[in-house]
C-alpha cells in the first residue's frame, strides 16, 4: 500500500511540474507572438490557437538555450584549460616543496582551503554573490555580442548613433 502511495505522490509532482512548465511556455509564447505581431503592425487582425503559444514559448527557450550555450562554450573550454594549468602548477609546487623538504607550505595551503570551505558554509550569501557575478558576466558578454551584431548590420553612418 505504501508503494502505491509513493507512486501517486510522484505522479502528482510530475503533473504539477509539467503544468508549471506549460504555463511558463504559454506566457512566454504569448508575449513573443504578440511582440512579433506588434512589430509588424498586425496585432489584432487574427488569432492564434493556444497550442501555437506553447510552440512559440518552446522555440523561444530552445533558441535562448542555444544562444547561451554557443556563447558560453568557449568560456567553459578556456576555464577548463585555466583550471588544468592551475592544478598542474599547484601539483608541481607541492612536489617541489616535498623535494626541497619544505613541508609546512602544503599544510598551510590545506589550512587555507579548509578556512575557505568553512566560510562558504557559514556565509551562504558568498556563494550567491559568486553566482550573481557569473550571471552578470554572462549577460555582459551576450549583450556585447548582440550590440556588435546590431552594429555590423547597420550602415556606417548609422553605427555611431547606437
Amino acid at each position: 500500500m505504501d508503494f502505491f502511495k509513493n507512486i501517486s505522490v510522484l505522479i502528482g509532482r510530475l503533473t504539477g511540474s509539467l503544468a508549471g512548465i506549460a504555463a511558463i511556455f504559454y506566457a512566454c509564447g504569448y508575449l513573443v507572438a504578440r511582440s512579433h505581431l506588434n512589430m509588424l503592425g498586425l496585432f489584432g487582425l487574427f488569432d492564434f490557437p493556444r497550442e501555437r503559444y506553447l510552440q512559440e514559448g518552446g522555440k523561444f527557450f530552445t533558441v535562448l538555450a542555444g544562444m547561451v550555450i554557443s556563447e558560453m562554450l568557449p568560456l567553459f573550454v578556456l576555464s577548463l584549460y585555466l583550471m588544468t594549468g592551475l592544478f598542474l602548477l599547484g601539483l608541481a609546487l607541492v612536489g617541489l616543496c616535498f623535494f626541497l623538504k619544505r613541508r609546512h607550505l602544503p599544510e598551510r595551503c590545506l589550512k587555507f582551503f579548509s578556512l575557505l570551505r568553512g566560510s562558504l558554509e557559514t556565509k551562504k550569501w558568498l556563494g550567491s554573490a559568486c553566482v550573481l557575478f557569473v550571471l552578470g558576466a554572462v549577460e555582459n558578454i551576450v549583450c556585447d555580442k548582440m550590440h556588435e551584431t546590431k552594429k555590423s548590420g547597420m550602415r556606417r553612418e548609422d553605427a555611431g548613433n547606437c
